[in-house]
């Protein structure tokens, strides 16, 4: 079983990027905050969920281990997938996704694409207790990127989407979004991220 590759990103194709390792390259599905993280012919470590199937194997990436935890956790729900699990850790981060649980907040959890009313109960009822032990110092709220004083890298990160002819509402929201998801980067590194929020939507 396959826990951890490090190789050349070769390619990011949607939900998925082609790593080589040692001449081989191994398609690796990752959720968006991963994604976001990699550049093409630039080195990468992915911690490794290996998912077995009759017909396949099919590998499952993250730039931490706590996003790996979290995507093992979500597989343990019933009627959850690998493909809606890793839905949920593109559309919420890791403490987004143990704040809705711990608080039992299924609004959270139902704006994920895929998540239904039902999905999100079962999600809330079998996860409940497994979070509740979980420490996670994201959780913590001086540690939470204010939506209403972004920084001097933001400010600029927005400015150049506005140049590009997005809005400054929508503008604002991906690139707080991106900053909450990662924590501080360089412009560039906010700008290309947001970018490739902003067209997935």
């Amino acid at each position: 079983m396959i826990a951890k590759l490090q190789g050349v990103v070769d390619a990011l194709e949607g939900d998925s990027v082609v790593l080589m390792v040692g001449g081989v390259g191994y398609r690796v599905f990752v959720p968006a905050s991963t994604a976001n993280r990699l550049t093409v012919q630039e080195p990468a470590t992915l911690h490794i969920y290996t998912h077995v199937r009759e017909d396949a194997i099919l590998l499952y990436g993250f730039h931490g281990k706590k996003e790996q935890q979290a995507f093992e956790l979500l597989l343990t729900v019933s009627g959850v997938g690998p493909k809606l699990a890793l839905t949920v850790l593109s559309n919420l981060t890791v403490d987004q996704l143990a704040r809705a649980v711990r608080t039992g907040d299924s609004r959270m959890l139902t704006r994920v694409p895929g998540v239904g009313r039902k999905t999100a109960e079962r999600l809330l009822l079998e996860l409940k207790d497994r979070f509740s032990s979980w420490q996670l110092p994201e959780l913590e709220a001086d540690r939470s990127v204010p939506a209403s004083a972004p920084s001097g890298a933001a400010e600029d990160a927005i400015a150049a989407l506005v140049q590009l002819g997005y809005g400054s509402e929508e503008s604002r929201t991906a690139v707080l979004a991106v900053l909450e998801q990662e924590g501080e980067m360089s412009v560039e590194e906010t700008l290309r991220a947001a970018l490739r929020r902003l067209q997935s939507v």
